[in-house]
């Protein structure tokens, strides 16, 4: 179904009524084409007591109680034929509808369609796992509950039970965005084809960085001696794996372009990766400053370096 069909049918329910002397509606209409191909229509309801909704939220309930979900295209019409966008509750409310929702085209003016997912604020998943890392770099991983989470991220149980079923599934989240964010660095600036010195300095830059702010370490370990008879996979030994292999390509990229020495790219990764772990752990119980972090980087140019 088309975007002019579905505006017939906004504007066919968007007729104004008085209700009461505190209540009005139809001055907006909506309708919504869902996956299995049928349309749901619905209009606002203004109260003085503030407690109305919009078109689209009385569509979405209609469609709900149908027992659909997923919503492939969406229009909202003022009275008077002007298509508006979706307000950010409506917004927030259908793409938590269902994960497909995100998808969902939504005209959003008489030539402009977009995807539901380009229109939401903000990711709650991205917010709430920032929130829980800040908790966990604190707190350790044993001492943070769903509880604090739930405070920190000012959202409800059902709002945080959406995302993940308990503070485990959260960690292993926390740790595999962190490792993805590092991976992607390097792969891109190979991509870009910059000089193998010049990447290898950003890389201790942001490794120094890292040192600077607060870890999560402790919580880290804690976590892993833990759940170690427990988890189906070993993810440290999955990413000592990735380290392993992104800074083996990098190194043999640096050997291919002639700047690097002609070393064992494998042996050459694992050494820095195990220094920068062994770096990591020795910094929560001795004084590990800037310097001493230059001197093994220094160290590692040198081995590396033409």
């Amino acid at each position: 179904m088309d975007f002019a069909m579905l505006y017939d049918k906004a504007i066919a329910v968007a007729r104004p009524r008085t209700l009461s002397d505190s209540a009005t509606s139809g001055g907006v209409g909506a309708s919504l084409f869902t996956k299995s191909g049928h349309v749901y229509t619905g209009v606002c309801i203004d109260a003085a007591c503030s407690v109305g909704f919009c078109a689209e939220h009385a569509a979405a309930a209609t469609m709900i109680t149908a027992g659909e979900n997923i919503v492939k295209k969406m229009i909202a019409v003022r009275s008077t034929g002007e298509i508006i966008p979706p307000c950010g509750r409506c917004r927030e409310f259908v793409s938590q509808l269902s994960v497909e929702n995100k998808q969902t085209k939504v005209m959003v003016s008489a030539n402009e369609v977009i995807d539901l997912e380009a229109l939401l604020p903000f990711d709650w998943r991205k917010m709430i796992l920032e929130e829980a890392r800040i908790l966990f770099i604190h707190k350790g991983f044993q001492a943070v509950t769903m509880s604090d989470i739930v405070e920190a991220c000012n959202i409800s149980r059902g709002g945080l039970y959406r995302y993940f079923k308990n503070t485990t599934d959260i960690f292993i989240s926390v740790l595999q965005t962190a490792h993805e964010s590092s991976d992607l660095s390097l792969k891109q600036a190979m991509k870009e084809e910059r000089p193998a010195l010049d990447i290898l300095d950003q890389f201790f830059v942001e490794q120094k960085n890292d040192f600077k702010e607060q870890s999560l370490t402790i919580a880290i370990y804690e976590f892993f001696f833990q759940h170690k008879d427990h988890l189906k996979d070993n993810m440290l030994q999955e990413q000592f794996n990735n380290a392993e292999a992104i800074l083996s390509a990098f190194i043999q990229y640096g050997i291919n372009r002639g700047e690097f020495n002609c070393v064992d790219p494998r042996t050459m990764a694992r050494h820095i990766i195990l220094l920068l772990e062994g770096v990591r752990v020795s910094s929560e119980v001795v004084s590990v400053n800037e310097n001493m972090l230059d001197e093994q980087f220094d160290l590692i140019k040198v081995l590396l370096s033409k």
